[in-house]
């Protein structure tokens, strides 16, 4: 009965120790992964701020119009304005 007993103790602190290192090592990545997130999170924070100033900055400059024309300056101008735009609405997706 004993030579049972002290390799059924055997058997559970090897099963005891493998699930703590298990645990151990699980936690150790977790934490890593939320200050990832973290990290992430704030950078889309403000890539969402600096698209909404610059969106706000390409509206100001062109509060008389004088982009809208169909010449060539007005076409690049609405093709960052519309990029700019795009990329706001992704970003407020993903946030």
């Amino acid at each position: 009965m004993t030579v049972f007993f002290m390799s059924w103790m055997g058997f559970l602190l090897f099963v005891i120790l493998g699930c703590t290192i298990g645990i151990v090592n699980l936690t150790i990545k977790n934490e890593a992964l939320e200050e990832y997130n973290q990290e992430l999170e704030a950078f889309v924070l403000k890539m969402q701020q600096d698209t909404k100033e610059i969106l706000d900055n390409i509206t100001a400059v062109d509060i008389r119009g004088s982009f809208k024309s169909d010449d060539e300056v007005g076409v690049v101008f609405d093709g960052i304005k519309g990029m700019v735009q795009r990329l706001e609405v992704f970003l407020e997706a993903e946030g």
